[in-house]
């Protein structure tokens, strides 16, 4: 038994450790404190509701599209996932007034 892997590294998931490598300061400085957020969702998962500060997002799947002319796209799609960082003001931040 062992992990199954692909013979060459596949160009998205390298891409996606990569993204993840540059927001890893960023994620663990505001890992705990309230100012981030995240979501997964598949393609038959309920749209969610992500609250962060004064702001609420709803966050929901949506069919890939393909170009014009394109074959359609297979099935099943992939997951799609997002962090949310606040990392500016809010309106409940008190800003300064000239």
């Amino acid at each position: 038994m062992g992990v199954e892997r692909s013979p060459t590294p596949e160009p998205d998931m390298i891409r996606g450790f990569e993204l993840i490598d540059q927001l890893a300061p960023l994620i663990t400085k505001h890992q705990g404190n309230g100012t981030m957020s995240a979501v997964w969702l598949g393609p038959k998962d309920p749209p969610q509701k992500i609250q962060m500060g004064n702001y609420t997002f709803s966050v929901s799947f949506m069919t890939p599209r393909g170009l014009p002319g394109a074959p359609p796209l297979p099935e099943p799609y992939p997951s799609a996932a997002a962090i949310f960082i606040a990392t500016g003001l809010t309106s409940s931040t008190p800003r300064a007034t000239a």
